[in-house]
């Protein structure tokens, strides 16, 4: 579409030329495209990625590399919604528990094979026998049917509204590999070598160095500007400010706000991504009896002794919005009637006066020492609760611990960051959806009978009922049972240099982008 525009602008322009005067020479498309044609995108991304399989691909530091290597049967709007890429369209009949998918014609993958129905089946049943998050993702996969060369059906064993959002996550079952190129060189070699139909195509995998990928002339959408991209490692934020400085690297995926900040006074370009990276959030064990938080009216006074507005612009400045629940104001999945208990520190030492507390309490909160954010704010959570009476003291705990105890927490507080590229569904059904051996909050909150069947409604439904009922369950969650206080959505960060155009890294999630026509200006 990018592409599509520029040509039409060089042929008004072109027009215009002609009809003014004769003897001016005409501008081209050809002219333009030779312009841009040439040069290498160098990025700069915090470590090596695991494995070129495309069904071994998961978070973190691989979906930097996942969303340039590898394309997706599905991609996310700028609202969270999955929308077709590699497909033409897709139907779901929840009835008959199937989605049909109409494959694009005319996709090549890097060794000549041809993109088809067969080898998305292909595709969808090794991710189900082999992929990183098989039981999440394709966990009700029955079987792919193809029906003809490019029209497959997946029938389920039950009917799962989210297989669309799991498609169209970086780091999902979406990513499409060439058959192939597998079936003749086999999985081990595939570890090594990745062939997708990607825009790029590999040449060498230096490892926990760099990953250097050409340009491939045979792209469905027409052959790139870029010649190569490569991407190169660096670990310290004072590395990837020199690495800019000295145009060693044009661009940065999921960087910090203090390299944001530091790069954006430079002149280079900082994106904030459409969709949040995170939701921050603070949970109450509200299961026990005996801790205060078990009594609502506790646990909307300690929300109402919050400052929101002021915790965000603290800690996150522009690349945070204050929360009322998981989703962006305004997105499609968020809900207006969750009003968040809006700070009111006067409402909240009411609520402890009416629910027994009139000189406030004593109470923990559990922070993650990984990377340093939760201590933050938690000591200032600490100040804000200190206020309306709440005495409140730190609880730190590292990586591994923390992830045990994000199922259950001895008392008081815990301070969570809910992972959001996945959209706000699978996030929620991931985490609350009955049935789960792990979950945020699982042992520690007072789980209300409502939540559970919500979220079974809203997998089993259609479209529309999946936005209804995931609104729904955010109510119940942030509103009705006050389980947790939403404190911010954060957005996901990449800085680019002001000569790098049309790329797409970063703007619609963390790690997106859309580099078949990026180009680099000489």
């Amino acid at each position: 579409m990018k592409r599509a525009i520029a040509v039409l602008m060089v042929l008004l322009l072109a027009f215009s030329a002609f009809a003014g005067a004769d003897s001016e020479v005409k501008t081209s498309t050809t002219e333009t495209a030779v312009s841009h044609e040439g040069g290498t995108l160098k990025i700069s991304v915090p470590g090596d990625v695991s494995s070129l399989l495309a069904y071994k691909l998961r978070g973190g530091t691989d979906r930097a590399y996942g969303c340039i290597m590898f394309e997706k049967l599905l991609n996310m709007d700028g609202k969270g919604n999955p929308v077709p890429y590699l497909l033409d369209s897709y139907e779901q009949n929840p009835a008959n528990r199937t989605y049909t998918l109409h494959v694009k014609k005319g996709v090549k993958f890097h060794d000549g094979s041809d993109l088809n129905a067969e080898v998305v089946k292909w595709n969808l049943d090794i991710y189900k026998e082999k992929g990183a998050q098989n039981k999440s993702f394709l966990g009700k996969l029955d079987y792919v049917e193809v029906v003809d060369e490019y029209t497959a059906v997946m029938h389920l064993t039950n009917w799962d509204a989210l297989v669309p959002f799991y498609m169209a996550r970086e780091g999902g079952c979406g990513y499409i590999m060439s058959k192939l190129a597998y079936e003749t060189y086999g999985e081990n070699w595939c570890k090594e070598n990745f062939v997708s139909t990607g825009p790029f195509k590999l040449i060498k995998w230096n490892h926990d160095d760099s990953t250097i990928l050409e340009r491939f002339d045979g792209y469905w959408q027409g052959k790139p500007y870029l010649d190569a991209v490569e991407f190169h490692i660096y670990r310290e934020a004072t590395t990837i400010e020199a690495a800019f400085l000295t145009g060693d690297v044009q661009a940065v995926m999921m960087t910090t706000s203090e390299v944001g900040d530091f790069l954006g006074l430079q002149g280079f370009t900082v994106k904030s991504a459409a969709i949040p990276s995170n939701a921050q959030t603070i949970g109450f064990q509200s299961a026990k009896e005996s801790d205060p938080f078990h009594d609502i009216r506790v646990r909307q006074a300690a929300c109402y002794a919050m400052d929101t507005g002021a915790i965000t612009k603290a800690m996150w400045g522009d690349y945070g919005e204050p929360a009322t629940q998981y989703a962006r104001t305004g997105s499609t999945y968020w809900s207006d009637k969750i009003d968040g208990y809006q700070y009111n520190p006067e409402k909240a030492k009411a609520l402890l006066t009416e629910a027994g507390y009139p000189n406030g309490f004593k109470t923990e909160i559990w922070a993650n020492t990984q990377g340093g954010t939760s201590q933050v704010l938690a000591q200032i959570v600490i100040e804000q609760l200190a206020g309306v009476g709440i005495d409140v003291k730190l609880k730190l705990i590292d990586n591994a611990g923390y992830s045990v105890i994000l199922d259950g927490w001895d008392g008081g507080m815990l301070i969570h960051s809910m992972g959001m590229d996945a959209g706000v569904p699978a996030q929620i059904a991931g985490s609350y959806a009955d049935g789960l051996t792990s979950g945020v909050g699982l042992k520690s909150f007072d789980r209300p009978a409502s939540l559970g069947p919500t979220i079974t409604n809203g997998c089993a439904s259609d479209a529309e009922g999946v936005i209804k009922y995931f609104k729904e369950a955010q109510e119940i969650i942030f509103q009705d049972n006050c389980l947790l206080k939403a404190i911010a959505v954060t957005f996901p960060i990449a800085v680019k240099s002001p000569k790098l155009h049309d790329d797409g890294i970063g703007e619609t999630a963390s790690s997106s982008a859309d580099i078949w026509d990026a180009w680099l200006e000489k």
